[in-house]
């Protein structure tokens, strides 16, 4: 008797493709080939003993990219060259995708140490923050003179540049400081409203008010409004603890203001809301996220959730897509508060991705993901499209996991760059690929426009190879870069699916036949069959008939197992799991 004909193994099959396909449209994974890196360029060449570093990126509606990071000695954008004039100074260039080039590059900057954090445009407006040491800082012909004079603690700035084409120059600019270190984390705009987080230690004045801390730092959301000469502080939000916390990313939707950091100390007062450390000691920082709502000259607290175990986490940026909103941090040991299931760390820091459900008035934990190895592997920066968000960072373990996909590190830091595709009730990563060199590498900033997926970071590496791409840099100091991706057809940021694809008959062994009803508005699709690691086997378009779509698969020559049907019409795609005998 042969055992591949016994009803029982028929039934085996059955099941067996069954809980596949099951486990596939819960999660949509489709474990794509990792997309190819279409250009790796130097951002801010450095010249002698100069350096360079970017620390964020934004675009306009036309997909200019603009880039922030700080710089010593001399460094050339194109064909502009920037000279700092003290120990650090900071930079914002203009890159244009359609010229493959930097367009325009302005830098600020006094005696002393100053950084540029981060970049958010608005029209032709250009926003950027930072920090200053300097006694004096200029920006253009406007100057800020530092609230603590001894030139040894931190003021924040805020800035706007207007950008004219083929030029820019800053517009205003002004400074938020206390006579201790205040800390810039995150900015963010919407029309001429500007957002910055901070994070202060010593009596803090914002307009009419003067916020004190209650314990050793606490962090306030800043609204500035943009009225044209310069920025008018409109309100601040504190984030009150009786130790620390630090609200460190922050994104924006209409009138809704997403924020998410971390707090120690037993409990985090936000406006009339209060979270409660899950340490009872408070000793250990947990996370929170929370939204308000900006009603112009004031704003409320709308919700706030937390989450964290008994050692600490940390949250580096935050992205909202509808109603989704997506948090991207480290954390070690178990942390918990993201559903029945914890996240357990494999090393000593490990990658989180989670997703909560904005429900309006209140809102929940849904899907939590981990990605990590033996060291200290950590997410920078995140983006999202339709059920597609895209991570960043860096790691420093031999092999980083993610999910069943892996990167092997060749050295110092790596920066990564991963896929998920959320399904709703579950997340799952689809790709991951990398960048390296023979030091340090990491990816500080991401950006999604169309098809091209940018990125931009640093390196110490004297050559870093992006692919068959790669990037010299032979002075082996710290050099920024800008970095892009060609995301490809299984990465697809479908916002929805397909209902009612079969494939028959399943198991087959010569040919499939796949079914789809008709589809309002749809008259073409493509029809592509991969191997379960996302190898593309057979592609092809059809069309929509008055049936609907019905297109015959060959299967010959296919080596047996399990395969993946991606039927995908427009933005949206239906999936199906095929067995070959």
């Amino acid at each position: 008797m042969l055992l591949s004909t016994t009803p029982f193994l028929q039934a085996v099959k059955r099941c067996l493709l069954l809980c596949i396909t099951a486990l596939l449209l819960a999660s949509s994974q489709l474990y794509a080939q990792a997309p190819t890196w279409q250009i790796a360029v130097v951002a801010g060449q450095v010249s002698g003993s100069g350096s360079s570093t970017v620390t964020y990126t934004d675009m306009d509606a036309t997909g200019n990219l603009y880039l922030i990071g700080s710089f010593t000695g001399t460094v050339v954008f194109g064909s502009t060259s920037l000279t700092s004039t003290g120990k650090r100074d900071m930079f914002v260039a203009k890159w244009s995708p359609t010229s493959n080039s930097f367009v325009w590059a302005q830098r600020a900057g006094g005696t002393g140490e100053d950084s540029g954090y981060r970049v958010t445009v608005s029209g032709s407006s250009v926003y950027v923050t930072g920090q200053f040491a300097s006694n004096v800082i200029s920006f253009g012909p406007t100057t800020l003179a530092n609230t603590d004079a001894s030139g040894v603690t931190d003021d924040i700035f805020v800035a706007k540049l207007t950008d004219a084409g083929a030029t820019a120059s800053f517009t205003w600019a002004q400074k938020v400081g206390s006579t201790a270190n205040d800390y810039l984390f995150a900015l963010a705009s919407n029309g001429p409203s500007i957002y910055i987080l901070v994070e202060f230690t010593a009596t803090l004045a914002l307009g009419s008010t003067t916020l004190v801390p209650a314990g050793f730092s606490d962090g306030v959301l800043v609204k500035f409004t943009d009225i044209g000469i310069s920025g008018r502080v409109e309100w601040a939000q504190p984030f009150v603890s009786p130790s620390e916390d630090s609200p460190s990313a922050i994104a924006v939707s209409g009138t809704s203001i997403y924020v998410a950091g971390d707090f120690e100390g037993q409990t985090l007062q936000l406006g009339p809301l209060q979270l409660t450390n899950s340490d009872p000691t408070g000793s250990t920082p947990d996370i929170f996220v929370a939204k308000l709502t900006d009603a112009g000259t004031n704003c409320s607290v709308v919700w706030a959730q937390r989450a964290g175990g008994q050692e600490r986490e940390y949250i580096y940026d935050i992205a909202v897509n509808g109603t989704s909103v997506y948090l991207i941090g480290e954390f070690v040991g178990v942390t918990t508060g993201f559903g029945p299931i914890p996240l357990v760390a494999t090393g000593r820091v490990n990658t989180l991705i989670a997703k909560l459900a904005d429900a309006g008035s209140s809102a929940n934990f849904i899907w939590a993901q981990q990605a990590g190895g033996s060291s200290a592997d950590r997410p920078m920066s995140i983006v999202a499209s339709g059920n597609a968000v895209y991570v960043a960072g860096y790691f420093s373990s031999p092999t980083m996991r993610f999910g069943s996909l892996a990167l092997t590190n060749t050295g110092g830091d790596d920066l990564f760059v991963t896929q998920l595709l959320d399904a709703g009730a579950s997340g799952s990563f689809s790709w991951v690929q990398h960048a390296s060199g023979t030091r340090n590498e990491s990816a500080t900033g991401l950006q999604l426009q169309g098809t091209t997926l940018y990125m931009v970071g640093s390196t110490t590496s004297s050559l870093m190879t992006f692919g068959s791409q790669s990037m010299a840099n032979p002075s082996g100091a710290q050099q920024g870069f800008l970095a892009s991706l060609s995301i490809g057809p299984l990465a697809s940021r479908n916002a929805s699916l397909l209902a009612g694809l079969s494939v028959y008959p399943n198991p087959a062994r010569t040919s499939a036949l796949v079914i789809l009803p008709s589809q309002t508005g749809l008259t073409q699709a493509t029809v592509t069959l991969a191997d379960a690691v996302g190898r593309i086997v057979r592609t092809g378009s059809t069309a929509f008939g008055s049936n609907g779509l019905r297109q015959q698969l060959p299967l010959a020559g296919l080596p047996a197992g399990y395969y993946i049907v991606i039927v995908q019409a427009g933005e949206a795609r239906a999936v199906r799991t095929l067995l070959i005998e």
